[in-house]
């Protein structure tokens, strides 16, 4: 899926320069997320990572650990740090996966690695791992297996562990570009990690002055595409640089634009996890409603990973009663809040954890 960041390194590689002052996107990011020269190559700094250059097939990235904690004129501000921090990706010399690891990285750590461009895909992937005792005790993901030192361990989890996968494209050549109002298309946030799909939209954009959101309500058409939701390009709102700048309680300043808030029952892109590297901006839900599938009795007998349930916002519950009968629980405290939300139940779970299962080996075997 395709990034933000991505983006606006497809528009710069294809050109040799690039003015900070051009309508490529820039609104898209923060104020500290410019446009620079380094020599003959443009310079894209990302909230993740960097992208210093590229030559034939390698582009040469620093990663950066953003996850937690804070950096100031080149300085830690706290003591926060991520007990793990790595990245996998392509190693541009012998395609096989590499990782570069560092234990108890602080906020004003970076690296620079470089990385291999899929020939296939024309596409380059880096993957960023970062492992916490703040993140909650169920962000879990699974294992890499990557080198010795990322995570060297049989374990099938990581646990209190966050990712931010980057797709770069490498070649700009099929991009199309969508206006305010158009149908733009992205992918289901629990496929990222899947090449084959990515390809098909990663070069698909909203131009300069809007974004990708997601429909508020055609998520929940059964008919729609399993592996892009719905989505519309948006005309940016007005610059902001706190929230009280913007249209509260209806809005509230994201990436220095007010953004309207996703109302209870409406479609939304996903929580912290799906953040813009999913090719959706984070729109948040109004107060202490949170991002969560909706189940239906239909996922009782569901054999197939794909059409996922839809992604809506959803206030905190405080029984079962809350949540749809029979196949939906109210669920344990939340790590960030310690509200409770509705989550599918244990034969839903199991069945959907089952799906995911044979999904995965499926696709990461080629088949």
């Amino acid at each position: 899926m395709k990034s933000y960041l991505a983006l606006l390194v497809t528009a710069l590689l294809r050109s040799s320069f690039a003015s900070v002052s051009q309508e490529i996107g820039l609104s898209e990011i923060d104020k500290h997320q410019d446009v620079l020269r380094d020599g003959k190559f443009p310079v894209l700094r990302g909230h993740y990572l960097d992208v210093l250059g590229r030559k034939d097939d390698v582009l040469r990235v620093r990663i950066k650990q953003v996850f937690v904690g804070s950096c100031e004129a080149g300085k830690p501000v706290d003591n926060d740090v991520a007990s793990m921090f790595f990245a996998t990706y392509t190693d541009p010399a012998s395609g096989e996966e590499l990782c570069s690891f560092k234990r108890n990285a602080d906020a004003c750590f970076s690296r620079v690695i470089n990385v291999g461009c899929d020939p296939k895909t024309s596409l380059a992937q880096v993957n960023l791992y970062a492992r916490s005792k703040s993140f909650g005790r169920y962000e879990e993901l699974e294992n890499p297996k990557v080198g010795r030192r990322c995570f060297p361990s049989d374990q099938t989890d990581i646990k209190r562990v966050r990712i931010q996968p980057e797709t770069l494209p490498c070649d700009d050549d099929y991009a199309t570009q969508f206006e305010p109002g158009e149908a733009c298309v992205s992918v289901e946030p629990d496929l990222i990690l899947y090449p084959f799909i990515q390809s098909r939209f990663i070069l698909d954009r909203c131009n300069s002055g809007s974004y990708c959101r997601i429909d508020s309500s055609k998520c929940k058409d059964p008919n729609r595409n399993p592996l892009a939701p719905p989505a519309t390009c948006v005309a940016l709102g007005k610059q902001c640089s706190s929230d009280s700048e913007c249209k509260t309680p209806t809005e509230y300043c994201l990436f220095g634009r007010c953004t309207p808030y996703s109302k209870d029952g409406e479609c939304c892109a996903g929580d912290q996890l799906y953040e813009v590297a999913r090719g959706f901006r984070q729109v948040k839900c109004h107060g202490n409603s949170k991002c969560t599938f909706l189940y239906s009795a239909e996922d009782l007998n569901k054999e197939d990973y794909l059409p996922r349930p839809p992604r809506v916002c959803r206030p905190p519950c405080t029984s079962d009663a809350d949540c749809v009968s029979g196949v939906e629980v109210c669920g344990p405290p939340d790590s960030t809040n310690r509200l409770q939300y509705c989550e599918c139940n244990t034969d839903v779970c199991k069945k959907d954890k089952l799906a995911w299962m044979k999904f995965r080996e499926k696709y990461l075997t080629g088949d």
